[in-house]
């Protein structure tokens, strides 16, 4: 993940914790002793608040996974009513967690691991990103990748073919040519130099 990918997610965090404040501060729910309990009533500011949250609840739980923060519990029905005991995804539920006596702060504490960890990463990268090197390993990965990625716009299976044991092969090979073909013009470069400066040898 590049910086400012890294840096993208963390801002959609930061918005949708935001939004999420907002529609918890504006919603009401059914009382428990009516027949529909953990409905939600919302006032405008709530629907508001979560017709956007919609827009960014896909991408928000991608950002948790690739977070690595875990964004499900397990819920254990009451004993009065029976069941069995389900994984409950905190951000795919949100708007449904009374129904379950899920508190919000829940949520909100899954997001902050989240933004956590995105602030951190953000500055790893951005000390990454000043680094010449870093960007010379993006472009042999990028190189390294062109020959799957022309199989897959062919109609195979890029990712199976990549890490099967003879794409890594062929990787290897591949990586090995680039390097050559990399290293050569250099020290070809170096050698003219030195012959000019030492043996004072023309160009």
């Amino acid at each position: 993940m590049l910086y400012w990918e890294c840096k993208r997610r963390l801002a959609a965090l930061r918005q949708f914790r935001l939004l999420t404040f907002d529609y918890f501060q504006n919603v009401r729910y059914v009382s428990r002793q009516h027949a529909l309990r953990g409905q939600a009533l919302m006032n405008d500011r709530a629907q508001k608040a979560r017709n956007e949250m919609n827009h960014l609840l896909n991408d928000i739980a991608g950002s948790l996974d690739r977070a690595g923060v875990n964004r499900v519990v397990s819920w254990t029905p009451p004993p009065m009513i029976g069941g069995y005991i389900q994984d409950v995804d905190l951000i795919g539920n949100v708007f449904g967690l009374a129904a379950f006596d899920i508190p919000s702060q829940s949520v909100f504490d899954c997001i902050d691991r989240a933004i956590g960890t995105y602030e951190r990463e953000c500055q790893r990268l951005l000390r990454k990103s000043l680094n010449p090197f870093y960007w010379f390993g993006l472009l042999i990965m990028w190189l390294l990748s062109i020959p799957f990625k022309l199989l897959g716009a062919a109609g195979f299976d890029a990712t199976r073919a990549e890490n099967s044991f003879f794409g890594k092969l062929f990787k290897v090979a591949w990586g090995t040519v680039l390097g050559f073909a990399t290293l050569i013009p250099a020290l070809d470069i170096v050698a003219h130099t030195w012959l000019h400066r030492v043996l004072h040898i023309p160009r």
